[in-house]
């Protein structure tokens, strides 16, 4: 579309208003600003000052770190050479340049911290013994590099500190020490730090935190001096305690200062830079008086002349606004409005016009996609549905009725539970209870598994994956979720399960389910003061049956046992197929007296014995001939363990078990015999 002749432009008019109206506004403003424009002021200066000290704080951390790293590098060269002064020195004497970061000393201590050489030579140090220094101790008691207190120099009255770092022998251990002494006013370290970040733009203090120490400053006689907390220094506790950070430092006398503190974490330092707030501040105070004039000047010509050009060019705006209110009101899609103008607002009823068509056609395309979703819903195996805020059904897909065989109507308006049975519906409160306490905005969403009740009494396992609906004001509107069928795939979990933990012939557990049994029972017999007992069962005349008859005859045979095993033992008691032949019957809560244990063990064991010695009558069947009936004697040789919970190693409660059942094969068989424990 073109652009309206700029005689018509609404534009030009709206901007002459807009200006009126910025110039009142702006001498509302002037009154107010005051505060504002100091907060912002303070919040910049002190990002610049913040950044200033972290600046150096970083840069002395990193100078502090070269030079621990540099005595490192050197102590490791020295192990060999250790308790020989002379090639000590003359190690050190070759190595002039380390005075350029060292540059008051360097010396090499001994384990008992007597001085061995130094750098540069002076015979007075030699024998000197630091071991008394809090550097030393560090270094020679803990093997930790150190960093010293900040000390004033003994000859050119300079702070100095002192950082050391262990020589360690061919075993690891501290062998002595190696030690560098630099002046922290030199060159090479504090001054050209100040000088590049600060300037002139304030002063720079460097704290000792755990000694309470001014180690160097800008401001000339600070240095080496005790910091004092008193009066308006109060302030700086909080930066002693370990913040980083800004404050005012409000003193009437020196004047309000603005403080950042940033940490030298190598040695523990605080650096504190520090700006006058007149300074900083004083932009501010031209810029509010400026302004205060020229917003004077301004709101007495553009107060009349906004008055008058909104009056004049707005009423037209109104007037459609108007019109739009009553389209808005019918049911159906109102037509286009009519354009009689060329300006802004004629503009605007275009846009208008357009937009009730861009609306008719999402309108169409939306029902589109609802009969496709639609489709797709009620096609689908899987069951959707959707929940109110209390849970109950506002819509459930025709799939749930093929699946359950319950109609739809019959669900809706009903809670999400009574589709499962009674004893499902706890897990079912506390998954939806867990996912409507999700806050807006995060991963409102669960998984779970449960059954469901069909139509036919029966019932069917699912998964449900729901999810929480919430409405523009973060209040929960409702859920929507997917139900799955997944009653084939629990069974064949159970079948896996099944297969893992017990014997495929007998359908007896199998050794690794014996074990858990056995774990428990032990923990059992800990708690009750009780005792069980392990019965290890050996087949004494089976091997004669394969032979004569094939494995399919003794099969059956085994098949026999485990049923007589079964039937002949308590609910409480375990009997599993070890491998073979051979069975394993644990028996538990027999008593807290072994003698009375040791009747019942022996009276369940006999009648096992005898149960096992009744003959059996065993039919073959053959593919190809007719079935063939057989009858066998089998007896069984029984070994007996007691144990209570002095026992607790199942591994040997088996290999004693196992031993007793050889003695009774070797006394005869059809024996039982007790283990010897």
């Amino acid at each position: 579309m073109n652009s309206p002749p700029s005689r018509h432009s609404l534009k030009t008019r709206i901007t002459l208003a807009t200006l009126g109206v910025f110039l009142a506004s702006l001498w509302t403003l002037s009154l107010f600003s005051t505060r504002g424009l100091q907060r912002d002021i303070e919040k910049l200066v002190s990002a610049d000052q913040l950044v200033t000290a972290g600046l150096i704080a970083e840069q002395l951390d990193h100078e502090l770190k070269e030079r621990l790293q540099s005595l490192q590098a050197l102590a490791g060269a020295l192990t060999p050479q250790l308790g020989e002064p002379e090639q000590l020195q003359r190690f050190l004497d070759q190595r002039p340049d380390l005075l350029t970061i060292f540059d008051s000393r360097i010396f090499i201590t001994d384990r008992a911290g007597d001085t061995l050489a130094t750098l540069p030579y002076n015979p007075q140090h030699i024998g000197i013994n630091f071991a008394d220094r809090d550097y030393m101790a560090g270094v020679l008691q803990r093997g930790q590099p150190t960093i010293g207190k900040p000390l004033l120099g003994r000859t050119a009255k300079v702070p100095v500190v002192v950082m050391a770092v262990p020589i360690l022998d061919a075993e690891g251990k501290t062998a002595g020490a190696l030690a560098g002494s630099m002046n922290l006013e030199g060159p090479t370290f504090f001054e050209q730090m100040a000088q590049r970040h600060n300037g002139r733009r304030g002063t720079l203090t460097l704290i000792d935190r755990q000694n309470r120490l001014i180690v160097l400053a800008t401001e000339p006689g600070k240095a080496m001096s005790a910091l004092s907390l008193d009066g308006p220094q109060a302030a700086l506790s909080r930066f002693l305690e370990g913040e980083e950070g800004t404050t005012i430092l409000r003193d009437s006398q020196e004047g309000d200062r603005l403080i950042a503190a940033r940490r030298v974490p190598t040695a523990d330092w605080l650096v504190l830079a520090a700006q006058p707030t007149r300074k900083a501040f004083a932009p501010i105070r031209e810029l509010q008086r400026r302004m205060l004039l020229y917003t004077l000047l301004l709101t007495l010509v553009a107060g009349g002349l906004t008055w008058w050009l909104l009056r004049r060019h707005l009423a037209p705006l109104a007037v459609t606004a108007q019109r739009l209110d009553e389209l808005s009101r019918q049911e159906n899609a109102p037509p286009p409005l009519p354009v009689d103008r060329e300006d802004e607002v004629g503009q605007l009823i275009v846009g208008f016009n357009r937009l009730l068509e861009t609306l008719r056609r999402r309108e169409i395309a939306l029902k589109r996609s609802e009969a496709h979703f639609r489709l797709l819903t009620e096609s689908a195996s899987d069951v959707v549905w959707r929940l109110d805020r209390d849970f109950l059904f506002t819509y459930i897909s025709p799939a749930d009725e093929k699946l359950r065989g319950i109609p739809a109507a019959s669900v809706l308006g009903q809670p999400f539970w009574v589709l499962a049975p009674e004893d499902e519906r706890p897990l079912i409160l506390h998954a939806f209870a867990t996912l409507a306490s999700h806050a807006p905005g995060n991963d409102a969403a669960t998984t779970f598994a449960c059954r469901q009740s069909c139509r036919n009494e029966t019932q069917l396992w699912t998964e449900v994956k729901a999810s929480v609906e919430f409405a523009a004001d973060g209040t929960i509107a409702g859920y929507h979720g997917i139900s799955r069928n997944i009653t084939e795939r629990r069974r064949m979990e159970e079948q896996i399960r099944q297969l893992a933990f017990h014997d495929t012939l007998t359908g007896l557990p199998n050794r690794r389910l014996l074990m858990d049994r056995l774990q428990q029972t032990i923990a059992a017999c800990r708690r009750n003061g009780s005792h069980a007992a392990l019965l290890f069962i050996d087949l004494d005349n089976f091997k004669p049956l394969n032979d004569r008859y094939g494995h399919n005859a003794g099969d059956l045979l085994l098949i026999e046992v485990a049923s007589r095993l079964r039937n002949g033992l308590r609910e409480l008691d375990s009997v599993a197929r070890f491998g073979g032949d051979e069975f394993v019957v644990l028996i538990g809560e027999l008593g807290s007296e072994r003698a009375t244990s040791l009747s019942q063990v022996e009276l369940i064991a006999d009648k096992i014995r005898a149960s096992l010695a009744e003959p059996y009558v065993l039919t073959i069947v053959h593919e190809n001939a007719p079935s063939q009936r057989i009858e066998h004697q089998c007896t069984a040789s029984i070994g007996i363990t007691l144990f209570d919970e002095t026992r607790d190693n199942p591994d040997d409660l088996l290999k004693w078990a196992d031993r007793a059942m050889y003695t009774a094969k070797e006394s005869g068989r059809n024996r039982l015999a007790f283990a010897n424990q």
